[in-house]
């Protein structure tokens, strides 16, 4: 780096640093002292920064299209849009087998300290995520009668095999979202998100208005595309520059050692969204269910806007922790990952408030008969906090290789949820949301026990013979 681009570089950061200490609460400012004068700390501050710009601006247009789409759908037909989005999830699940994670976790870990082993773990990763997309599409497809009539919607079965193109896309982006995260190149991947957003927005709105629901799966289909299109160029552009290459022909080196983080990140995927689709049907078997649905998907949708910057976070939190593990770095370690949830929280419960307060006016906007969707909101945006403090937890569990710990405190969590909702069934949308909740509670308690248990595993581990970048499934 030249002289004066290193000058200026540093006048910008000083600059960008003195901003935000005039915008900043006073009671907060300890903790900005500790960023700026941290490499640590600057480091996820740039990746914050432009991750939170990136989806911010993306979810806005998100959110502006969800209520355009619920005016056009109506309460009935949004709520059939819901379930079938949650059934691409379910379904996706299986296909993502964890790539996501694991792809992050190794390139983070390794692009710097073993570039080749990084390329093999991207192209195996690739690979995969293309294999397991087309093979569970297909098994989508074929049951797609089935899921129709468990949904007591039989017009869905159409739709829903035509859905089957979006998951193969979503489970191939997600790996390629996996790989940017790993190098962190946020600003690239916050502009990918936000282009493909802008460029979704019409298609989306345009397909709910001329073909109704079938035409709101057709816009998630482009829109995926267009992500599909924008990070291959990204990934391209970021590993020229890292000095990275893809080694197909070598990929198969890293099979075991992805299966063996893979296959603990499927259990524990095949646990949550299984459960939460399983949520839904009960719901939407009920009289009123559909009309249900639609009011709770409707709330659902800021509860996910609110997690955007926790999510973010744990995006920049997995490849900084697994690059610290890495390093065997105890000490940096453990100031990233409390710096973290103490951010995430706050973030979380800065972007909740607001939303909850105008909740009745965010839920009217969504048309006539969503009012009534209030507390199923407030309640949702309780539970978004709790996520918030889980999610940077989950993200120190998976650094540290204990996958398995997270699949039994799903195990329990959609224990909770089911549960819970029975219980409140006759509540309708308002029973799911107060099940989410339950369900939030635990899980965020049990993943708080069980890393500081992980903690004092990896001290004792360290004190008596240190590892390097070693995996550790439970």
């Amino acid at each position: 780096m030249s002289r004066p681009y290193a000058l200026l570089k540093t006048q910008l950061d000083t600059i960008n640093f003195d901003t935000a200490r005039r915008i900043t609460p006073r009671l907060l400012l300890p903790f900005l002292d500790r960023i700026q004068h941290s490499s640590i700390g600057r480091r996820l501050a740039r990746g914050m920064f432009w991750s939170v710009a990136g989806a911010l601006s993306s979810r806005v247009v998100g959110l502006v299209a969800s209520i355009i789409v619920a005016r056009i759908l109506g309460r009935r037909v949004f709520g059939e849009l819901g379930v079938v989005q949650s059934t691409i999830n379910m379904y996706t699940t299986f296909a993502q087998f964890g790539l996501g994670m694991t792809v992050t976790k190794y390139v983070a870990e390794f692009r710097k300290t073993d570039p080749e082993r990084a390329g093999r773990t991207i192209a195996m990763s690739a690979i995969l995520a293309v294999a397991s997309g087309c093979t569970v599409g297909l098994v989508m497809v074929a049951t797609s009668a089935w899921a129709a009539r468990v949904l007591a919607a039989p017009q869905l079965q159409v739709v829903i095999a035509i859905s089957a193109a979006a998951l193969v896309l979503i489970t191939t982006n997600e790996v390629q979202n996996g790989v940017l995260n790993g190098l962190e190149v946020f600003k690239r991947r916050s502009t990918v998100g936000f282009v493909a957003a802008i460029a979704s927005f019409p298609i989306t709105v345009a397909g709910a208005f001329f073909f109704g629901l079938i035409g709101a799966v057709y816009g998630l289909i482009a829109s995926q595309t267009v992500v599909l299109v924008l990070s291959q160029y990204a990934i391209r552009k970021e590993m020229s520059a890292a000095g990275l290459s893809i080694r197909w022909r070598e990929a198969r080196k890293e099979a075991a050692v992805l299966m063996r983080f893979s296959l603990p990140m499927l259990l524990v995927g095949a646990v949550y969204m299984p459960s939460t689709w399983i949520a839904n049907m009960i719901l939407v078997n009920t009289a009123g269910g559909y009309a249900e649905m639609g009011v709770f998907s409707a709330a659902d949708r800021w509860r996910f806007a609110i997690l955007f910057l926790p999510g973010l976070l744990g995006g920049v939190t997995l490849p900084l922790l697994s690059s610290l593990q890495g390093k065997a770095d105890s000490g940096k370690y453990q100031s990233v990952l409390w710096a973290n949830i103490k951010f995430s929280v706050l973030a979380s419960l800065a972007v909740a408030a607001p939303i909850a307060l105008f909740a009745p006016w965010i839920m009217n906007s969504y048309g006539p008969g969503f009012r009534e969707g209030t507390w199923v909101l407030i309640t949702l945006c309780v539970t978004a906090v709790g996520f918030a403090a889980y999610n940077i937890v989950n993200q120190s569990l998976l650094s540290r290789g204990h996958v398995m710990t997270l699949f039994y405190i799903n195990i329990g969590w959609a224990a909770t949820l089911l549960t819970t909702e029975w219980l409140f069934l006759r509540r309708g949308a308002k029973g799911l949301a107060l099940a989410y909740l339950s369900a939030e509670a635990w899980r965020v308690t049990a993943a708080m026990i069980c890393a500081t248990r992980a903690r004092s595993q990896a001290l004792s581990a360290s004190q008596s013979e240190p590892t390097h970048g070693t995996v550790v499934v439970e």
